[in-house]
């Protein structure tokens, strides 16, 4: 058995759930406030993210850039070095070359000359080397 609500009782139990509305509505807008506000701060802290990724990303392409052309520099000094490794070898030999015919030419100036002292010895006699010297 229910019983039955005077209308005085149901306008009553009417205005508590609509104030009990009211409340939780103006609850539900003010959280709704906040977390728009938290959204907001969001959208901002994302913003800067990205432009902090936007300018490490062109940073990053900038030294990628120079580690190329430092790549390249180091492969032309590379090169370099190596070409001119080549070239004092080269000279290493031609030195050595150099210093054997020298040794040679020494060695033939040498018998030249005593070749020579025997020529002037039987012209002049023993007479004149003792002069000379």
């Amino acid at each position: 058995m229910t019983q039955e609500l005077t209308p005085q009782q149901r306008l009553t139990q009417i205005e508590k759930i609509l104030q009990s509305a009211i409340k939780l509505s103006h609850s539900n807008t003010a959280k709704i406030n906040s977390l728009s506000e938290k959204v907001a701060t969001n959208n901002e802290m994302i913003e800067r993210i990205g432009q902090k990724v936007e300018t490490n990303l062109e940073a990053i392409a900038g030294l990628t850039n120079r580690v190329d052309r430092l790549t390249e520099q180091m492969g032309r000094a590379t090169e370099m070095f190596i070409d001119s490794i080549r070239v004092i070898q080269t000279m290493q030999t031609n030195i050595e070359t150099m210093q054997t015919d020298i040794r040679e030419m020494q060695s033939e100036v040498r018998g030249l000359q005593v070749e020579n002292r025997r020529i002037i010895d039987r012209v002049f006699g023993n007479d004149n080397n003792n002069n000379m010297e």
